[in-house]
């Protein structure tokens, strides 16, 4: 069943994505993509910007339908404190077309 998606994106400090997966679970999001990343901010000076400078962070992504986007995305910002200096940042942008994967039961796999 196809339908109007909108991709959220997060990134954020080192240990804040876990936090907000949890959030989301409780609020019946089960689908959320986790990764981990290095890098330094935008405001670094381009010769300070070397492996030693790097930073450690994650990066969330999380697929929802278009009606309950704006509510995952406030939950996101208040929940990763994304307001606050050095927290991170959040973005969504449309899909042009997405289709949900769904995993089969243990039964049906058994069968």
């Amino acid at each position: 069943m196809m339908g109007r998606y909108k991709l959220i994106t997060c990134l954020l400090y080192h240990g804040g994505g876990s936090l907000l997966l949890k959030e989301l679970y409780s609020v019946g999001v089960f689908m959320g993509n986790l990764y981990h990343a290095r890098g330094t901010e935008v405001s670094t000076p381009s010769e300070k910007k070397n492996l030693l400078g790097m930073s450690q962070m994650e990066i969330l992504k999380v697929v929802i339908s278009e009606e309950l986007a704006d509510k995952i995305f406030e939950l996101i910002y208040e929940k990763g404190r994304i307001g606050e200096p050095h927290q991170g940042f959040l973005y969504m942008e449309d899909l042009s077309s997405c289709l949900p994967m769904q995993l089969p039961s243990v039964a049906e796999e058994a069968a």
